[in-house]
């Protein structure tokens, strides 16, 4: 079984109910940079930073405490500097005392994340000129109201219609249309604040959200 755990790319270990490691896999080993069997005893807070270890060691403990399993995605950084994105399920176990264990089962996801980014990205964004397109600028509005509401603030809406774009595309053809589009899109972009929220939602249509503003 050991065998078969350690020729497997998904990462795996096993700690006490104290957080100190009992097993850990091949590829455990690999990403906190060990070699040896330095790892045996020890615990997340001799490889992670003090935070991080944390978190781990209350997810631990809320496993312990409910006998089931959790499952949580993020971002951890290896022996080897570069940091990936993992699924990391973690499950309570006991042995023939009854004594309780922490089981773990890390999978490298980085690729589907980066992905998932690249969808989710492409679906709230306007493919020309970068700007968020009308779902986008919906979710962040919503989002942005919100927290208004919460804080009694203010919020300013402009509406930017580019005149003439008919006339644009006629005289120069849709690459002219194109370059008039964003051109005025790097325009808005420019003479906004970061916390502003600049759309693209429709053909010439523009509209800028302005948060915080008193009057």
């Amino acid at each position: 079984f050991q065998a078969f755990l350690d020729n497997s790319p998904t990462v795996t270990w096993m700690k006490d109910g104290e957080g100190r490691y009992l097993y850990v896999s091949k590829s455990y080993k690999q990403f906190l940079g060990v070699a040896d069997d330095s790892w045996r005893g020890r615990t997340d807070f001799d490889y992670y930073p003090k935070d991080f270890a944390q978190s781990g060691r209350e997810l631990d403990l809320q496993v312990l405490a409910s006998g089931g399993a959790s499952e949580v995605q993020g971002p951890a950084t290896g022996a080897d500097g570069v940091t990936r994105h993992w699924l990391l399920t973690r499950f309570a176990f006991s042995d023939h005392t009854g004594r309780l264990f922490v089981g773990g089962v890390a999978n490298d996801v980085t690729v589907r994340k980066v992905a998932e980014d690249i969808v989710r990205l492409q679906s709230l964004t306007d493919e020309l000129t970068g700007l968020y397109n009308r779902r986008g600028f919906a979710l962040l509005v919503d989002q942005q109201l919100r927290q208004a509401l919460r804080q009694r603030a203010r919020c300013a809406l402009l509406y930017v219609d580019l005149d003439s774009l008919k006339h644009i595309n006629e005289q120069h053809g849709h690459d002219g249309g194109d370059q008039a589009i964003t051109s005025v899109s790097e325009a808005l972009r420019v003479a906004v604040r970061a916390s502003d929220i600049v759309a693209r939602i429709g053909g010439d249509e523009f509209v800028v959200l302005l948060p915080g503003v008193a009057d």
